[in-house]
């Protein structure tokens, strides 16, 4: 565990890569952005990506049924969850079906994460669509330096109800010569917080490889390579039948960097990615389904880094590639057709008198759903110093329209009526934001993050019920206004001994109270949302202690969901989670820990999420052996 005394603000809050996808110290992040570093994941007693972000200020997480996760940022939580774009090593893994992200299908455990950025507010200047507010990246553990590292982990445990839950990973990574490599695996069987023996489990296998050659001492190529086979509940906003859909997803990169190449051209980045997924059941579907659909798009992209005088940085880029969905749910003259997209940007930076930050970025894209070419931009202004850094920042972004909102059309087999079919030509959901932040010391043991923002809310998507038994989709007429708050400290008690705390308050200045639209709902938002947390490492670094709590106000659900659509209310109530977690060395010599991981929702029959078959949760303890 680090020494805050030692470190000055600066050091202490470390770099981070997506704000502006550069490295960059987050005291001068033109962003608000939150780091989750190895040793907080290890000692945290979450064992899942989306527990682990329910703990981080501005996040509101919701579980449907053993790995089917909605995470959404700053009050877009609703039904879907395309509002935020994930990263896995720079590679999107949101759905171009409908730009949800399946979190059960992600192929990395826990002990495989080097860190977890997550970046809070409008970045489509720096990801194009569906950074509609914010992106969470993944970094995987670099490749070991020298001989070759291996990490192992393997663990098992069990909820209040008796049902089992097991884990296991596997790494491999070294560098010979100018080749540097890594190899992960990981699986997991999880059947705890199910609704019953009749929800599927969820199951998971999969896995990445990354291999490096270092051409010369300023030019790498790299390959990266991955792909998972899983198995959860098919549950759905328009989906209410809870069974075993396998989804399968494979996915890889090309990346040339070439670095220094003349005084002004700081890097050269040349990239190529391809994904591709297929969606399935074993079993049939009385209403609409996913099973059959079959999604893929390849991109090729360049980025240019140029450095001038005066600490002038300018950032240019641009990707083109084509996409193609194919499923039985889509318009027959919609489905499996290539559609191509492109997009460029610009990221400019200047650093005035060594205190000042001012940052501006741009971006045009055309999507292949999208009504035209659509721009985003972003402009900061940041002032630093030893102890402090204030930042105002404001942006635009939006999300593209899925293909179910503007080319599905689904005929109930039975009596050929049209229950759900698209809108064509549907403007893109926007926001834009303007936010004051800022990152104080008061004190060499306490860091201190508090963030106010407010947020424009516009083209938020609307399902139309008339008739009744057909679905079609709008843009919300009216805008929808958010004032929120965030705040983030840590204080070092003792050498050994941190504490962590945040709270978020959301406050909604203008909606249509009648008009429920897919994300954005104040009803289905909590209002305050806070964590406590301390961790501590003893006996010489061999013994990792942690405790938390956490808490969010009452959520809301009257709406309709399903097709043909049922009217859903549900209210879910204060809910808080207590958690603990402690891991130990077995021997100096052998770097083997041993792990004790202890989660409880309170109250213990909570449920938070108003779909049928949706998870009960309740308290889970995971045991669990390390080899690192």
């Amino acid at each position: 565990m680090r020494n805050i005394e030692e470190l000055d603000l600066e050091q202490l809050l470390g770099k981070v890569t997506a704000a502006s996808r550069t490295e960059e110290s987050v005291l001068t992040a033109p962003a608000t952005v939150t780091v989750l570093d190895k040793e907080q994941i290890r000692q945290s007693a979450a064992t899942t990506l989306p527990d682990l972000l329910r703990n981080v200020a501005g996040v509101q997480v919701l579980e449907l049924a053993a790995g089917d996760f909605l995470v959404s940022l700053r009050g877009t939580g609703g039904l879907t969850g395309n509002n935020v774009v994930v990263l896995l090593d720079g590679i999107p893994l949101n759905s171009r079906i409908d730009g949800n992200v399946d979190w059960g299908a992600i192929p990395i455990d826990l002990e495989q994460i080097d860190r977890i950025e997550i970046v809070r507010g409008p970045v489509s200047t720096i990801y194009g669509p569906d950074a509609y507010t914010g992106v969470i990246n993944i970094v995987s553990i670099a490749p070991a330096e020298g001989a070759s590292k291996v990490l192992a982990h393997i663990g098992a445990g069990v909820d209040s109800a008796g049902r089992a839950v097991g884990s296991a990973a596997a790494s491999v990574s070294g560098t010979r010569g100018k080749f540097s490599g890594r190899l992960s695996l990981n699986g997991r069987y999880d059947n705890t917080f199910a609704a019953g023996s009749g929800t599927p489990a969820w199951g998971l296998g999969g896995g990445t490889a990354f291999l490096q050659y270092a051409a010369t001492p300023t030019t790498t190529i790299s390959l990266e390579l991955g792909g998972s086979f899983s198995r959860r509940s098919s549950l759905d906003h328009l989906v209410l039948d809870s069974l075993p859909q396998d989804n399968t997803q494979v996915f890889g990169a090309v990346r040339v960097v070439m670095r220094e190449l003349s005084p002004v051209v700081e890097s050269l980045e040349i990239w190529e990615r391809v994904r591709a997924l297929t969606i399935d059941s074993r079993q049939s579907f009385t209403g609409f389904t996913y099973r059959g659909a079959n999604s893929g798009d390849e991109e090729l992209g360049a980025d240019v880094r140029l450095v001038f005088p005066h600490h002038f940085k300018l950032a240019l880029g641009g990707n083109g590639g084509i996409e193609y969905v194919d499923a039985p749910f889509l318009h027959p003259q919609e489905t499996g057709r290539l559609r191509p997209r492109y997009g460029f940007y610009a990221d400019a930076g200047l650093e005035l008198w060594n205190h000042v930050s001012l940052a501006a970025a741009v971006r045009g894209d055309a999507s292949a759903v999208s009504n035209g070419l659509q721009f985003a931009g972003r402009g900061s202004i940041i002032y630093h110093a030893a102890k402090y850094a204030l930042r105002l920042t404001a942006g635009t972004a939006y999300r593209d329209p899925t293909y179910v909102e503007v080319a599905s059309r689904f005929v109930d087999p039975a009596t050929n009526l049209i229950l759900i079919e698209g809108t064509p030509g549907l403007n893109p959901p926007r926001i834009t934001s303007i936010e004051l932040g800022a990152i104080v010391a008061p004190m060499s043991k306490l860091t201190i993050k508090p963030t106010v923002f407010t947020s424009q809310l516009s083209n938020l998507m609307v399902e139309d019920f008339q008739p009744l038994v057909r679905r079609t989709f709008e843009n919300e007429k009216q805008s929808r206004w958010i004032l929120g708050a965030e705040l983030e400290a840590t204080y070092q008690a003792l050498r050994q001994l941190i504490i962590e705390a945040n709270v978020t308050g959301l406050f909604w200045l203008s909606y249509a109270g009648d008009i429920s639209p897919t994300v954005g709902n104040p009803d289905q938002n909590s209002t305050i949302s806070a964590w406590l947390g301390a961790r501590s490492t003893l006996v010489d670094g061999r013994l990792t202690l942690s405790l938390g709590a956490g808490y969010n106000s009452p959520r809301h659900y009257n709406l309709r969901a399903g097709i043909p659509p049922l009217l859903l209310s549900t209210v879910v109530d204060h809910e808080a989670r207590v958690e603990g977690a402690a891991s130990y060395q077995l021997t100096r010599r052998i770097p083997l820990w041993l792990s004790l991981k202890v989660r409880s929702n309170l109250p213990h029959d909570h449920v938070e999420s108003p779909l049928p078959g949706t998870s009960v949760l309740g308290t889970v303890i995971f045991v669990a052996l390390d080899y690192r």
